[in-house]
């Protein structure tokens, strides 16, 4: 192992544990505040003994949370063991509520991420999360500046996010974990789990601390972990906060919810030794997993049942049963097995495998009839869905490609006048939740908040999706839809879908079937569609699509992006990979604008040009307009030279004008060759505006020598 690359407070394996309880017992048995130890809220002394005790029992935890990173990522090791070895030394003396030691939390935040799979960094921010808001080092409270130098940057910053400093209104609070989650969702993920066991301690607060913070548990970290695919969390912590919220039902549905598994868990494992055997012998790997419904989530399923009194729930109310199988094409067969075993309820089977849930998740649903039980869920899953299921995103944070939905709840969270508890909510719910949509034959379905007409039709397959029409106006896909809404599709054979269509796309699951049909066409088809979408934005530019990609600013564009070729950036685009109306802002802004500066050093000349056509109004000031107020160019020569020619009626002129260009062509350096490109677009678009003057044969267009602008000036003045 190259030394220089550990990080700085490793420890080597072997003496990881006597080198943390080496430096623990060498300090002095006081708190970072200097006094002796003890636990305020109970009035517990704790002798340095039982704290050291605690300390023991922590470390190996820690190490045993290291070695799951070895032998495929030994330099992760190490920094687990570093980050441990840190917080450890800045809690030191500090007391959770509970009593135990402090490091005891960041410790389990980590464990619970590590235990789903989260990566290295994702665990060093967890055993590090509270560092700033608590931590102490050398007598001064950490800072970011110590904590980069000790962990790096990437930690600092994720640290940073999680970090609650004084006490912030609900929606600056929540404003800064969502504007650090955009830029890493490792932040939402650690604080979605420093949540989940902060909760657990939540007795010992007073009663309105703990009101207040179960509806924050409620109303934002459950919905959170819900986007993310995190389904473990999302239930422990609605659960967690009912029972402080409602506390009577809580206990009446724990109770109930624990007699109906006592008298019938028999019954529900016979149908598990039933259902076995059958789908054993479509996949001998097959596993039958017995699930019970968690307290809220019966809660929930009594509103929505309309379900009064909790005497009337039954085992089909509290258990439900998850089939894994070794693949994706087995979970279609296992579900017809199931059919065939026990009646099933036809109006009630979506399929989230083709058609996945808003947050990602993946399953085939079915309620199944089953004798002297009731209606049992079953739901199917092969081993990567079922590893989702449980953990969502925290195995692998690269899943939460698209941000966007982080983006606009930060930028509603800060635009709106949030004064109150409820209003934070419900903007964050907004973003955060589903939104439900009815179709016009009477069907629902949920999709994301911000999902457009076109993300919706999706869900009802690739073929609806791909011949989409609605209201027959391309437009209308684009829509945002509102909860609620009612949707009517149509699909016809000969509409297709474009390339322009990915503007109308907010999700990923659509974005990503479109993609898959462009890579179906030809490379022709690719390219061609490329540049007529490219062109829509080039022409703000002033500029065809096929002039600008044969400018040499346009090429040093996408070798920046490290692209070898025109054509293969233009492929990336086709298939709809890059986002083409990014190109030509992005191209502007960092490429041509660094252009203009190295230009402006260099001296002006003036660049003339002449449009020769049929007399009529606006044609001066359209001219003017475009080249001066749009572009910015300085005109040195504006004058129309009757040449005493007419057609039909008009007379001919010849329209001469100058503007001033950075080495007006003489120095054929990228700005100059985009202006003179930029002024021959003008001109053609100017002499094309009437379509009569089309007609004219003289028609045309072109650049002039000084000399020839002197002869057509003079030929003015003859002709007066």
């Amino acid at each position: 192992m190259d030394i220089s690359l550990v990080p700085r407070g490793y420890y080597r394996r072997g003496n990881f544990f006597s080198k943390i309880i080496h430096d623990t017992l060498h300090k002095k048995t006081l708190s970072s505040s200097g006094t002796p130890f003890y636990v305020t809220k109970q009035n517990v002394l704790i002798s340095p003994s039982q704290y050291l005790g605690h300390i023991d029992s922590y470390v190996r935890r820690a190490e045993k949370l290291a070695l799951s990173f070895e032998p495929k990522d030994p330099l992760g090791a190490c920094r687990i063991r570093s980050a441990f070895s840190l917080a450890n030394k800045t809690h030191y003396g500090q007391f959770r509520l509970s009593g135990e030691p402090y490091i005891i939390h960041p410790l389990s935040v980590a464990e619970f991420l590590r235990k789903r799979g989260a990566d290295e960094e994702t665990v060093v921010i967890a055993l590090q999360h509270d560092i700033l808001e608590d931590g102490i080092i050398d007598g001064k409270k950490a800072t970011k500046e110590f904590l980069a130098g000790e962990m790096g940057e990437a930690i600092s910053f994720g640290v940073d996010g999680v970090t609650q400093l004084g006490k912030p209104s609900l929606v600056d609070k929540h404003s800064k974990h969502v504007e650090y989650a955009i830029k890493n969702i490792r932040v939402i993920l650690v604080k979605l789990v420093d949540n989940l066991h902060n909760m657990k301690t939540l007795r010992y607060k007073k009663p309105e601390r703990r009101r207040t913070i179960s509806m924050e548990a409620l109303n934002v970290y459950a919905p959170l972990a819900n986007r993310l695919g995190i389904w473990d969390v999302k239930r422990e912590l609605e659960d967690l906060a009912f029972r402080w919220l409602d506390p009577k039902m809580f206990r009446k549905i724990r109770s109930k919810r624990k007699t109906l598994i006592s008298s019938s868990v028999e019954r529900i494992s016979e149908i598990k030794k039933t259902l076995l055997p059958a789908l054993q012998m479509i996949d001998p790997d097959v596993r039958l997993v017995l699930e019970t419904r968690c307290i809220y989530e019966i809660y929930q399923r009594m509103q929505k049942r309309n379900i009064l009194d909790v005497e009337h729930l039954s085992p089909a109310d509290i258990w439900r049963v998850n089939v894994v199988v070794s693949d994706r094409e087995k979970c279609f067969t296992a579900l017809d097995y199931v059919h065939r075993m026990y009646h099933p309820d036809r109006n009630n089977f979506p399929d989230h495998i083709n058609s996945p849930e808003p947050n990602g998740a993946q399953f085939l649903h079915t309620y199944v009839m089953v004798p002297g039980f009731g209606m049992l869920l079953v739901q199917i899953r092969d081993p990567q869905m079922q590893a989702y299921y449980h953990s969502g995103i925290i195995a692998n944070p690269s899943l939460m490609k698209d941000s966007s939905w982080l983006v606009g709840l930060l930028k509603d969270l800060r635009s709106q006048m949030l004064t109150v508890d409820d209003e934070v909510y419900n903007v964050m719910e907004q973003h955060i939740l589903p939104i439900t949509v009815y179709t016009d034959k009477g069907g629902e379905f949920q999709t994301l908040f911000g999902s457009t007409v076109l993300d919706a039709i999706r869900v009802f397959g690739e073929k609806s999706f791909l011949h989409a029409l609605v209201d027959e106006d391309e437009k209308s896909l684009s829509r945002q839809l509102a909860d609620g809404c009612t949707l009517s599709i149509r699909t016809a054979e000969n509409i297709t879908a474009k390339l322009t269509w990915l503007n109308s796309l907010n999700t990923l699951d659509a974005i990503h079937t479109l993609q898959d049909y462009l890579k179906s066409l030809s490379d022709e088809e690719i390219l061609s569609n490329a540049k007529k979408a490219l062109d829509k934005g080039s022409q703000k530019f002033y500029l065809p699509a096929e002039v600008l990609i044969k400018t040499r600013l346009f090429k040093k564009y996408i070798s920046s992006l490290g692209f070898g070729s025109v054509e293969e950036f233009l492929r990336k685009v086709g298939i709809g990979e890059i986002r083409v109306q990014h190109v030509v802002p992005q191209m502007n802004n960092e490429i041509y604008r660094e252009e203009l500066l190295k230009a402006e050093k260099k001296e002006y000349a003036p660049y003339y040009y002449f449009i020769r056509t049929l007399d009529r109004s606006q044609i001066l000031s359209r001219l003017s307009w475009s080249l001066c107020t749009r572009l910015g160019f300085n005109m040195v020569e504006f004058s129309p030279v009757y040449t005493g020619e007419v057609f039909r009626g008009r007379r001919e002129v010849i329209v001469v004008f100058g503007v001033e260009l950075y080495r007006g062509g003489i120095d054929d350096n990228m700005v100059s060759e985009i202006q003179r490109l930029q002024v021959q677009t003008i001109a053609e678009r100017v002499l094309l505006y009437d379509p009569k003057i089309i007609k004219y044969p003289n028609i045309g267009y072109g650049a002039l020598s000084k000399n020839e602008v002197d002869a057509l000036i003079l030929l003015k003045i003859k002709t007066k």
